[in-house]
């Protein structure tokens, strides 16, 4: 026998755990009295609790006095054995505040409640442990019917608690993990595969709002993917729980408020919960539309290259250097007269260089050590002892580590036959056109010298006519004769415009430096006459050297300063101005072609205060006899401006014209300053 005396009470046993008998030492002292008084219902209650292997507990009377059994001093820890007799909320006062009330409702109302997964820290084996317990509180009813205790049975609910927690702690960390994978994620949860959680790199792959796709079955959500082969996939892997991993799939998604054909790699894997049943399917997702458009382009590419390379019949190669060997298309051994199901030694290649070019293909070979790049063209003798002339390009790669020549090669003895072909037609047609320009120089000089001669004699005569008749000649034939002189002038003047304009066609006679300053004050000397006859006022700037004729160029400007000053205002003194500076296109309004968008020109402009013309006629004022004015008005051939670009143009230069009727106009000339 045990006996076990605490707070005035006895617990006698047998040594077991179980069938204790209670007796009082001194019942007078306790709260509760002596058990001869207790009420049946707390007899009852004690037997229960004694012989349970639960642990239980009651609380009797308003102070709560305890009494429990064994079992429930492994929840008790250190509070054993002072809580045994003694008060509830004096034993418990840490956790009165939440035990208390559900108590003091058990003992004030009546009925039965519970607490689930309380909190308790209990001192076991020297250290407090934090645990969990369920509780459920029933009335003891005394012998009047008045509820005058609690009883409580409890269960232990740590590991429960507790794995509870690892579960939501790892959801809580799967579901961060999700969200901040630098891949798309989701999972898809139940037979409808209900987007449970996704980020947003998978709302980018799915082309759609998170509004509109968590907590819906994913093709609810996203239709545009049904009938792709995705429900199957799904619900292979929720049904079998096999993992698969499809790669390149093409998907027609929504991309920007269209559809669009994408490439996903997926891996699709079984989701379980705690007890390993597959509860849905984890998804994680790559774009992959980038890489595979770019190798399909390069695929394509490769393709037409080697369409392109197949329809040149051209051969390709592949030099190791370091080694001295070759990989060779079938084409280049045609090329060289060899079996084209076989691969050739480099070296049978090498010694097929016609002797006198070997130092062609050497020197070559030699460049593309220090450029890379690899180019030539040489003749090679084939096994039948014919020539051929091949081309040959090609690159060096991986020059530090391995390098390597890949190139490609072409027969282009045809070519070079036609081109000496073409060279022979060439020099042929050269001679045949100075002959033909030697011919235009003397039937040009016949022609004016057999052309001046008739109207010199023209005028020569009617000089004599005019002496010999004298003061009798009536008015009509002096009029008459006046007009016949008046045309021969003028038919010498065209002769000579068109003399001029020939030779012009025909090319300087060679360029030479010149001093622009002095061919123009030898135009003005020459003019001097014309100059004072119009009182005409002339500014020259300081003009510079070029490269040119000087003859054409003194054809230039006195063309130019004649026109000036023939097309002056009546009631006005010519007034010409001639100015240059160093410009390049983007300073000058005329659009040069490409090759001279930065090659460094005079600009030279002759400006007079004349009666100008409309900007509309600004090109057709340099066309062969073009005229925007009568000859009763003013004198002329309409061959000056016509010179005057040809001149230009001889030059390598460029010409314009600006001007606006009654205010003059200016002529832009753009001369090379090299």
């Amino acid at each position: 026998m045990v006996l076990i005396e605490v707070h005035g009470l006895s617990f006698l046993g047998d040594g077991g755990e179980m069938g204790l008998l209670i007796r009082n030492k001194d019942w007078s002292k306790t709260a509760i009295g002596s058990p001869d008084t207790w009420p049946q219902s707390l007899r009852t209650s004690v037997s229960i609790l004694l012989n349970s292997r639960f642990p239980m507990f009651i609380w009797w009377g308003p102070e709560h006095i305890t009494i429990y059994n064994d079992a429930y001093r492994v929840i008790l820890g250190e509070k054993h054995p002072a809580a045994l007799g003694g008060s509830g909320p004096k034993v418990w006062s840490e956790i009165w505040d939440v035990v208390g009330p559900l108590a003091n409702q058990v003992m004030q109302q009546g009925t039965s409640t519970w607490a689930e997964d309380q909190l308790l820290y209990i001192n076991r084996l020297g250290y407090v442990e934090e645990s969990y317990f369920t509780f459920s509180y029933s009335p003891v009813f005394d012998d009047a019917g008045t509820v005058s205790g609690v009883f409580c049975a409890c269960t232990e609910t740590t590991e429960k608690v507790l794995a509870a927690r690892e579960v939501q702690e790892s959801e809580r960390n799967l579901r961060n993990t999700i969200l901040q994978a630098p891949v798309a994620m989701c999972i898809l949860k139940g037979q409808d595969f209900v987007v449970e959680i996704a980020n947003e790199r998978m709302f980018e792959i799915w082309g759609k709002e998170s509004r509109d796709m968590l907590n819906k079955p994913i093709f609810e959500g996203l239709p545009e993917a049904k009938n792709q082969g995705f429900e199957q996939l799904l619900t292979h892997v929720y049904t079998t729980g096999e993992t698969v991993c499809p790669n390149e799939v093409p998907a027609t998604l929504p991309r920007k408020g269209k559809l669009e054909l994408v490439y996903i790699n997926f891996v699709y894997e079984p989701f379980r919960d705690g007890n390993g049943t597959i509860t849905g399917v984890m998804a994680v997702a790559i774009d992959v539309s980038e890489q595979v458009y770019s190798r399909k382009k390069i695929e394509e590419n490769e393709a037409r290259t080697r369409l392109a390379i197949d329809s040149a019949h051209l051969g390709t190669f592949e030099i190791d250097v370091n080694k001295q060997t070759i990989i060779h298309s079938p084409r280049v051994a045609e090329i060289f007269g060899l079996d084209p199901a076989k691969q050739w030694p480099y070296q049978t290649l090498i010694d097929s260089a016609h002797k006198d070019d070997i130092e062609i293909r050497n020197k070559a070979h030699k460049t593309a050590g220090l450029t890379g790049e690899l180019f030539y063209e040489m003749r090679i003798v084939l096994p039948d002892q014919s020539i051929r002339w091949i081309r040959l390009n090609g690159i060096l790669i991986n020059q530090v580590k391995s390098p390597c020549l890949i190139g490609i090669v072409l027969d282009i003895t045809e070519e070079k036959k036609a081109a000496e072909f073409l060279e022979q037609r060439i020099e042929e047609r050269t001679r045949e056109l100075k002959q033909a320009n030697d011919q235009l120089k003397q039937f040009t000089y016949a022609a004016s010298h057999d052309l001046q001669e008739p109207l010199r004699k023209i005028s020569f005569f009617i000089d004599r006519l005019l002496t010999g008749v004298g003061p009798s000649i009536n008015e009509e034939n002096k009029k008459i004769a006046d007009r016949i002189q008046h045309t021969t002038k003028r038919m010498r003047g065209l002769i000579d415009d068109l003399l001029d304009y020939s030779n012009t066609t025909l090319g300087t006679m060679g360029f030479e430096e010149v001093d622009l300053n002095t061919i123009v004050h030898e135009v003005l000397d020459d003019m001097e006459a014309t100059i004072n006859e119009k009182e005409a006022i002339i500014d020259l700037d300081t003009l510079p050297r070029v490269k040119g004729d000087p003859r054409q160029l003194r054809q230039l400007f006195q063309n130019l300063v004649s026109n000036a000053l023939k097309y002056h205002k009546k009631d006005e003194k010519p007034h010409v101005v001639i100015q240059s500076k160093v410009v390049k296109d983007m300073d000058f309004k005329r659009k040069l072609p490409a090759e001279n968008s930065e090659v460094a020109f005079y600009e030279i402009n002759v400006s007079d205060n004349g009666i100008g013309f409309d900007q509309a006629d600004a090109d057709r004022i340099f066309g062969l006899f073009h005229r925007l004015h009568g000859r009763a008005e003013y004198e002329g051939t309409g061959v000056g401006l016509a010179i005057v670009q040809k001149v230009v143009e001889n030059h390598h230069g460029y010409i314009r014209a600006v001007s606006e009727p009654g205010k003059g106009a200016t002529f832009n000339l753009l001369l090379p300053a090299e």
